[in-house]
């Protein structure tokens, strides 16, 4: 697999700052890899994943992985400003060469739970669970 630049739009950020506002803290994200990711593959070839991740309207991309098809790994960290927000959004896609990039799937969760219950220093530590289009894993 080779490793291409990001996705249009600049390197990694894609959304405006955080809302403004007293800020609760900062959440790190390790986006993982996919596994047995369906749309992994086409008549053109393996699909060129990249996750994004939104959280408010705070958006980070991975690199393109070219040719990483339905098991891309990105190993990709993430960091972003908490204030009010308590969920994510994940989203893959497959990099076009040419139009809109291939909608691959999405899943979403609720994290700020989590920090109640642990006191506020916690970890997302494999939530690889399965989605409708394959398995994400980040921490």
């Amino acid at each position: 697999m080779v490793t291409r630049g990001p996705p249009p739009g600049g390197p990694t950020s894609g959304g405006g700052a955080p809302p403004p506002g007293p800020q609760f803290g900062q959440l790190l994200i390790k986006v993982v890899k996919g596994v047995n990711l369906k749309g992994g593959k086409t008549m053109f070839g393996a699909a060129d994943p990249y996750a994004k991740v939104t959280i408010g309207s705070q958006s980070q991309s991975t690199q393109v992985i070219s040719g990483g098809g339905k098991d891309p790994v990105w190993n990709s960290d993430m960091s972003f400003d908490i204030k009010t927000e308590n969920s994510m959004l994940l989203e893959i896609f497959s990099k076009e060469d040419v139009g809109e990039d291939k909608f691959m799937g999405k899943a979403e969760t609720r994290y700020m739970m989590c920090s109640v219950i642990w006191g506020g220093d916690f970890s997302l530590l494999c939530l690889s669970a399965s989605f409708s289009f394959g398995r994400q894993t980040f921490s």
